[in-house]
């Protein structure tokens, strides 16, 4: 996966996880500001990489859900 968009699904996520206050408010502006940089260097409509972002995320977030697991220690 290209590192940028990776980088972008992994603030997306820790925004979308975090319940809303402070912390919440920090970690969109970190998302933000990293859609900004990706958006200028690719020459893109930031809404339109935040949109393809969220459309990225259910997928990332759903395979992600999906992955073997370790049983429970008995």
């Amino acid at each position: 996966m290209d590192p940028e968009l990776e980088a972008l699904l992994r603030a997306w996520e820790a925004y979308d996880t975090q319940e809303r206050g402070s912390e919440a408010d920090r970690l969109l502006a970190v998302y933000e500001s990293r859609l900004t940089g990706v958006a200028v260097a690719r020459k893109v409509a930031p809404e339109a990489l935040h949109r393809a972002v969220k459309w990225a995320f259910r997928g990332w977030n759903r395979a992600q859900s999906h992955l073997p697991r370790m049983p429970p220690k008995a």
